[in-house]
């Protein structure tokens, strides 16, 4: 496959990977915002907990952020990860021939390449899953103006 159809397929696959990682995440958010108010709690207890409250579909909340930020993540890192592993392969080599140094440094670019494209989404997410929801362009622009002055 080329670096292109490769992304694509990055993309493809963060969609299945969502579904796990959104409620995963969401119960570690929800723990370190219990320890930052000195409350102690479990997994389990924040399972139940959200259980109770909201059902198997309080376990989505922030999902449309995840997917904002794993699809377009996964684009990148797996489209810079395939082009540095084609570009470093020397004339007449696979990519899947480069050794272990090249990979590395590819998945070093790929993986800044994901967070780069990513971190906003994945604030706005965080903000979601803490405080049980909300609007994702509203935290989105209330995300912006606050760190605006740092850019």
């Amino acid at each position: 496959m080329s670096p292109l159809q490769n992304a694509f397929s990055g993309s493809l696959a963060a969609v299945f990977a969502a579904t796990v990682l959104c409620p995963t995440e969401l119960v570690k958010c929800k723990l370190q915002a219990a320890r930052e108010m000195n409350m102690k709690c479990t997994p389990f207890s924040v399972c139940r907990d959200i259980m109770r409250k909201a059902g198997i579909g309080g376990f989505f909340v922030g999902m449309t952020p995840t997917l904002a930020r794993e699809v377009p993540g996964y684009f990148f890192f797996f489209g810079a990860y395939e082009t540095c592993r084609y570009l470093l392969a020397s004339e007449g080599q696979k990519k899947d021939e480069i050794g272990l140094v090249k990979t590395a440094i590819s998945g070093s670019v790929g993986g800044m390449a994901l967070w780069t494209s990513i971190y906003p989404a994945d604030v706005v997410k965080s903000r979601m899953q803490i405080s049980g929801g909300g609007n994702f362009m509203a935290i989105l622009i209330t995300v912006l103006n606050e760190n605006a002055e740092r850019v």
